[in-house]
């Protein structure tokens, strides 16, 4: 636990998984009244990042059916 009080369980795992060093693709959304504001940042190895930038829609698309959200 990292003790910052308001985070949830997913937001605690991935600064903790950021913190350890991995690489990472991360999209934050803010929304807004026309629709929504994105914030990206992307960190590690260029070829890690290429490596899974084939994979990245998959992975999302099922991060949403897991939640219902799609």
């Amino acid at each position: 636990m990292l003790g910052i009080p308001g985070l949830s369980e997913d937001q605690e795992k991935a600064i903790q998984h950021i913190a350890s060093g991995a690489t990472f693709v991360m999209v934050a959304i803010q929304p807004t009244d026309t629709g929504a504001d994105f914030f990206t940042a992307l960190d590690g190895e260029a070829e890690d990042l290429r490596n899974a930038y084939p994979h990245l829609d998959g992975v999302i698309a099922r991060l949403f059916d897991r939640r219902g959200l799609s």
